[in-house]
């Protein structure tokens, strides 16, 4: 089972900061979160910088980039400023 760690306004959205789920993909992932947490949840999620063992998933396949059961997948806020 892979694990996912939440952090910023998602984790305060999940009211946790990881867990343990089996999935295929991101997009897996993101289906999960929705179901568990609701519409809201799946948009911030969506909203984040993904990356699966450090690694952008936007450098990979993007939502359909594989998580096996090893990978740590984390949601980061994006910041901005300058």
């Amino acid at each position: 089972m892979a694990q996912i760690f939440y952090y910023g306004e998602l984790r305060d959205l999940v009211q946790k900061s990881d867990e343990f789920i089996d999935v295929k993909t991101i997009q897996d992932v993101l289906q999960h979160i929705e179901k568990a947490y609701g519409k809201q949840a799946k948009k911030q999620a969506k909203s984040s910088l993904i990356t699966i063992n450090t690694f952008n998933i936007l450098k990979m396949k993007g939502y359909q980039t594989s998580v096996t059961p090893d990978d740590k997948v984390c949601f980061f806020p994006v910041c901005g400023g300058g």
